[in-house]
């Protein structure tokens, strides 16, 4: 019998988000305003400047919004048999694979905010792919990924849960 569960969750932007987000905004609003400026300067034709205008904001329009657009993130949790896989979605076009692993491997996975998130596993190398560093429902597990300690921060729900445990009971700690 094949064990399957698929899981998505939206990352929630952090305040440092959202300064850099205005922050790309108003340098799109000052650059297109010197660039006018120039326009409006050194050409002497009346039209030339307004479609000089709209096009440079039809160019900064579309880069703005793509670029901002970046900081729309989802994680996938894909689990098939003991096989978990992570990606990284961002504005729901580009993919990027965090990481693939056996849960086998794992050599503990716990509710993060438990006491069995010690000061050890903070070294590890990271994989953070929870909605939040405070959420309540995310896990850690730690594991060698190339032969380097490694720690992923995810969020799976009770099915993922389910199926990990019939991999490694013995290593997995549930809320």
């Amino acid at each position: 019998m094949d064990f399957f569960s698929e899981y998505m969750v939206k990352a929630k932007k952090k305040h440092s988000d959202y300064i850099k987000i205005v922050l790309i905004l108003l340098a799109a609003a000052i650059l297109s305003f010197i660039l006018y400026s120039v326009f409006t300067i050194f050409v002497y034709v009346p039209i030339i400047p307004q479609i000089a205008f709209l096009g440079i904001f039809l160019v900064w329009y579309f880069a703005i919004t793509k670029f901002v657009r970046r900081y729309n993130i989802e994680y996938e949790y894909t689990l098939t048999e003991s096989e978990l896989d992570v990606d990284k979605i961002m504005s729901r076009s580009m993919r990027k694979k965090l990481l693939s692993v056996n849960v086998r491997s794992f050599e503990i996975m716990a509710p993060l905010a438990s006491s069995y998130y010690t000061d050890s596993y903070k070294s590890y190398k990271t994989i953070f792919a929870a909605s939040a560093e405070d959420s309540e429902n995310a896990y850690f597990a730690a594991f060698k990924n190339d032969g380097q300690n490694t720690v992923v921060i995810f969020e799976p729900n009770n099915r993922m849960l389910d199926i990990i445990e019939r991999y490694c009971r013995d290593r997995l700690h549930r809320k």
